[in-house]
């Protein structure tokens, strides 16, 4: 018994012994590379934003000032991507932003230092308040972004854009102040209440249609209504003007 214990004992010193070097080398740290360190607020302003904004958002010939601009322009510019621009006078649109979310809230906290105005809103949505944001946004907005907010063309100036990616604190934010050809709206126009009431009705009406009137035709409201009304309409009067002429 003594010795089938000794060889027992042997062999498992024996595989022991040969798995040893290769475990100790899976649990062998390996040296890491340095991650690069993320480039600071300061350094993403002076090198993205002050060609044009300046220094201290002073402004330039190439861009406007952002001392009367608030933190809420700030947020609203590059959370919808519209900044930064490569050109001065490059066309701004939507697209994704060019910055994460911390680098975007980091960057609002570097230009607090110098700008004034709007803060960022806090904006509570509220399905009762639908019905009542339809009528503000009838109202104020429905002559430029349309009666569905597919936005569309504006004499003499750019389009105003669709507002089915806006978030509710995106809507808030242009209301107060003012993107491109928008106008500004204080809260002596529209009251906090209310701007919160058209961002319930866009978040939650808009952009979650429940079509209860029927076919959406595209949500383009009376114009593809009335394209396939004067389609059939004319087919109609056709047929008609063939079979008449037929007859006769």
């Amino acid at each position: 018994m003594a010795a089938v214990s000794a060889a027992a004992f042997a062999l498992l010193a024996v595989v022991v012994a040969g798995r040893g070097p290769d475990a100790s080398a899976q649990v062998q740290p390996q040296p890491q590379k340095p991650r690069p360190e993320a480039p600071s607020a300061e350094h993403l302003f002076q090198r993205d934003c002050a060609y044009c904004h300046g220094p201290q958002g002073e402004g330039t010939s190439r861009g406007p000032s952002l001392e009367e601009s608030g933190t809420a322009a700030v947020h609203f510019y590059l959370t919808t991507g519209y900044m930064p621009i490569s050109e001065p006078d490059e066309p701004t649109r939507r697209r994704e932003p060019a910055y994460a979310e911390e680098e975007i809230d980091a960057l609002v906290r570097y230009t607090a230092r110098f700008t004034r105005g709007p803060s960022i809103p806090r904006v509570e949505v509220d399905p009762e308040d639908v019905a009542h944001g339809g009528e503000l946004y009838r109202l104020h907005c429905a002559a430029c972004h349309q009666f569905a907010g597919t936005g569309g063309a504006l004499i003499g100036v750019e389009q105003s854009p669709p507002l089915f990616r806006a978030t509710p604190v995106e809507v808030v934010e242009a209301l107060r102040i003012g993107p491109g050809p928008m106008p500004a709206f204080s809260e002596e126009q529209i009251s906090e209440e209310d701007a919160n009431a058209i961002a319930s009705f866009v978040a939650l009406e808009l952009q979650q249609p429940t079509d209860a009137g029927g076919i959406s035709l595209g949500h383009f409201g009376p114009y593809s209504e009335g394209a396939i009304a004067w389609l059939f309409g004319l087919g109609a009067l056709l047929v008609a003007a063939a079979w008449i002429g037929r007859r006769t």
